[in-house]
Formats: structure tokens, sequence, C-alpha cells
């Protein structure tokens, strides 16, 4: 068995075995997952997809997820920590403020009343599920005016 540096010259072919020593203790990622349902205010199906946010309580931490045609969200890579979820919410200091109308899990409009999710270390958490009120139906847009 060859040691050391293989000699490269022409005309000439070498075969060595690399061996490669298997790490003596494999971590897993840190990070969990987050996902639920969403209920529609009507019942049906969603044909404007909207995201949910998922906001630390204690940190700068933010991410967010699709919500598909059916309900369902899931959010992969969430790291350990306390968690709001909902919708109209912004990441950063003060983002329970500025926004007309959050619905946070379990369908509440404030703070203090959402339910807050303690993730920890790749857990899994699902049935994280909450219904979007009957006034947050999606209203067409006001037609723009103009001066033509």
């Amino acid at each position: 068995m060859l040691k050391g540096s293989i000699p490269v010259e022409k005309r000439r072919c070498w075969e060595h075995d690399f061996a490669v020593k298997p790490a003596t203790r494999v971590v897993p990622p840190n990070e969990g997952t987050i996902s639920g349902h969403l209920g529609s205010p009507d019942g049906k199906a969603f044909t404007v997809h909207p995201w949910v946010q998922i906001v630390s309580v204690d940190s700068e931490l933010f991410t967010s997820a699709y919500v598909d045609a059916k309900g369902n969200f899931e959010a992969k890579g969430v790291k350990p920590g306390r968690y709001v979820v909902g919708l109209g919410i912004r990441a950063g200091t003060g983002y329970f403020s500025n926004v007309p109308t959050p619905v946070l899990l379990p369908g509440v409009g404030t703070k203090e009343q959402a339910t807050i999710i303690d993730l920890r270390p790749r857990e899994k958490r699902t049935n994280i599920d909450f219904q979007l009120p009957i006034e947050d139906v999606l209203k067409p847009a006001r037609q723009a005016s103009t001066n033509r």
C-alpha cells in the first residue's frame, strides 16, 4: 500500500484505493417543521394563495410557507424557538404594529390572544390549523380612476 504522495509520470498509471474514515458521530440538523391547514372563510379552495408567516416571539427569526389550494402549508428548516403563526404579521421589532388585520393561530387578531408554538430541536409540529374569519374574504380591488 502506498503512503504519502503518488508520483505523476508520463505514460504510467497508478491504481490506489482510498479509505474514508467515517465520522465518529453524525449530528442531525437542529431545525424542525411547522405544518398545518388554513381554512378559507367560505369553505372553498383558495384561488389566490396566501402565505402563512411564522414569526419568532423572542428574536428576529421569520419564515413563511405557501398555502396550497386545499389550505395546507408546511415550513421546513425552522430553528428551535417560540413562534406565532398567522397571516398579515411582519418580522422584526414591532412586527405586530401597522398591520391592518392580522389573523393569528387559532384565528384571533392580537398577539396577546395568539397561541405560541414552542418548537424544540428536530421537532415536527403538525395540525397547526386555523380558520380565516368570514370578514377576510378577498374583495375585488377598486378600479383605479384616471384623469384622461
